[in-house]
């Protein structure tokens, strides 16, 4: 609609697991968005920029999944059901998720992340087809 990404995107009801939830399943359809538009699309320079989405999105799915899991013990596998995150069979993909992209958190040095290693290990890391 014309407008950039800012924060007002991101649901924030005062209840964490609802918001993470929410904000979980909005990325689950955000990439099938993308996907439609990958499908619907032939230039190789919106095939490049969509792959590129498709991985760094896969990224936010996963990370609201440890959130849930991290707070709650829930495994969010088992309790939904989880989109294949598979970003292999996209040709365009292919390339940023041999650089590893769907697994690197940018950070820009803020030193509130320096602990995200605390959380971010263990069995969410699964949830992305290497």
């Amino acid at each position: 609609m014309g407008r950039p990404w800012n924060g007002e995107f991101v649901t924030n009801t005062g209840v964490l697991v609802e918001d993470l939830l929410f904000n979980y399943m909005f990325e689950i359809g955000a990439r099938t968005h993308k996907i439609r538009v990958y499908e619907m699309t032939t230039h190789p320079t919106a095939l490049t920029m969509i792959g590129y989405l498709l991985v760094r999105g896969g990224t936010h799915i996963i990370a609201y999944a440890k959130a849930i899991e991290v707070a709650t013990g829930v495994d969010v596998g088992k309790m939904l059901p989880v989109p294949s995150l598979d970003n292999n069979k996209f040709d365009y993909a292919r390339k940023f998720m041999e650089q590893g992209l769907y697994n690197v958190w940018y950070t820009w040095g803020e030193p509130e992340y320096r602990d995200i290693s605390q959380i971010w290990k263990g069995k969410t890391q699964k949830l992305v087809n290497r």
